[in-house]
């Protein structure tokens, strides 16, 4: 869970006595610690036994490198400063490995689908010095053992050294061990939970970060040249966030209470696009639902289905016959794949073609991963909250989160590339967000999940370009 320590398997014995804590000050001072010092890498990734997949373990490596191709680790159970060393692993180069006895090589296995899937991950690290060093790993072997079998609940390292193998193709990692790592680092939404049960007349802390939430998707308007910053800072919920939250619920097709209730925070924390759901006023939302606004005059009565920006824009016809696209230089070719594929379903549908061209400045679209703050006053939030944004024809920019843990196709604890480049084209087309949970251009979007294109998507770009 967010912000709880791994429980631990509790070691029998007495409390370490002051007398012991000094002296390890003191040895501290004076002793070296040249191999421990020389680990310069956390690693996380999930082992398995040899003799049993069902039984899984979360294993966080502390490295050092003996050379370019070998680099030893230390296991253990969490990053925690109490974590238990449960084990080691050596880690070769494939040019190591293809020199080892045949009898040997079963002992080892590959890192490289942990790597492309996302399962094994640098925590903390930025996006582009993660992926840079991850690369090098995807080529590695490992040779596992762990003495420790804290998934059984021991309290002390029983039994014979255990070889503990990786996973290899999609599947195999237990769906609650996903959700953990992910867990020790909270999105930019987590603070929403916080503010579950909350209505109007209370005040907690943390409400202005909701109505900063709000404003950011189109659901909440705040004026700073005429609500002065002690207002924007305020954590009270009164009638303007109340109302806020009331056409958010309407959106997403909640009951409309004004709280913040069990469904409406779970929605708020989902990871999403961050294009706005209203922009100008105008959203997606279900008719014969009406909302008027305490402060103005403003009516929301709008239809549950696809949506446009604001004036409709859309490409010229004759762009529609051909409409180029380019990565940004540097990016990962793995990420190819999966976003030409996302352009050839829409094409699919469509009087579209989309043609990959080198020239990056030159294309119509074009395609770029970033971390943070990039230059479009849209800055990215890290690891869950905001997944990738995109802007309306003929701007042609599509940017992707590179923070996130991306896969080709549906794993566990990842989220899908070609999913969410299949929405963000539909921005690029033209299409706003639309409220139908089954359309590839709903908000939201959870890891190991898989979309496609549905009758909404393709009924709203018909409509738009007819």
């Amino acid at each position: 869970m967010a912000g709880e320590k791994t429980q631990q398997p509790e070691i029998p014995g007495e409390p370490t006595h002051l007398g012991t804590s000094l002296v390890e000050t003191a040895t501290a001072t004076i002793q070296g610690f040249g191999p421990i010092n020389n680990i310069h890498q956390h690693l996380c990734a999930f082992h398995f036994y040899a003799y049993d997949m069902t039984r899984q373990v979360e294993a966080h490596h502390f490295c050092g490198h003996q050379n370019e191709e070998m680099r030893q680790c230390l296991i253990y159970n969490s990053p925690e400063a109490d974590a238990r060393l449960i084990g080691i692993e050596y880690i070769i180069s494939e040019n190591l490995f293809l020199t080892l006895p045949d009898e040997e090589k079963p002992l080892w296995h590959s890192h490289e689908y942990e790597v492309k899937s996302g399962v094994l991950f640098m925590p903390g690290v930025p996006g582009p010095i993660q992926r840079k060093e991850l690369e090098k790993i995807a080529q590695t072997y490992g040779k596992t053992f762990h003495f420790w079998q804290v998934d059984k609940g021991d309290s002390l390292p029983l039994g014979l050294p255990k070889v503990m193998f990786a996973l290899t193709r999609d599947g195999q990692l237990d769906e609650n061990l996903a959700r953990e790592p992910n867990d020790k680092t909270p999105s930019a939404f987590e603070f929403i939970k916080h503010l579950k049960g909350s209505r109007n007349g209370d005040k907690v802390d943390g409400l202005h970060k909701l109505r900063n939430y709000l404003e950011n998707f189109g659901y909440l308007s705040l004026s700073y040249s005429k609500l002065n910053q002690t207002y924007v800072k305020s954590d009270v919920f009164d009638d303007l966030l109340e109302f806020a939250i009331k056409t958010y619920q309407l959106y997403y097709n909640l009951k409309v209470t004004g709280v913040l209730d069990d469904n409406t925070v779970s929605m708020m924390t989902l990871p999403r696009c961050g294009l706005p759901d209203i922009i100008n006023g105008t959203t997606g939302m279900r008719s014969g639902n009406k909302i008027q606004h305490h402060h103005g005059s403003n009516l929301f009565q709008i239809v549950s289905h696809y949506s446009f920006f604001a004036g409709r824009p859309r490409w010229p016809r004759y762009k529609i016959k051909k409409l180029t696209y380019a990565f940004l230089p540097g990016t990962r070719r793995a990420s190819f794949g999966p976003v030409s594929r996302a352009f050839n379903k829409w094409a699919s549908v469509s009087k579209f073609r989309f043609v990959q061209i080198g020239g990056y400045k030159n294309a119509d679209l074009r395609i770029a991963f970033y971390s943070g703050y990039h230059g479009d006053a849209d800055p990215f939030d890290g690891p869950g909250g905001i997944l990738a944004h995109a802007f309306a024809p003929t701007d042609g920019r599509l940017h992707f989160d590179a923070d996130e843990r991306w896969s080709d196709g549906p794993v566990l604890g990842s989220y899908n590339l070609e999913a969410v480049a299949l929405h963000e084209i539909g921005h690029l087309l033209g299409l706003g967000h639309s409220s139908v949970m089954e359309a590839i251009m709903f908000p939201s979007i959870q890891p190991g999940v898989s979309k496609s294109l549905a009758s909404d998507d393709i009924r709203g770009l018909k409509a738009l370009y007819s």
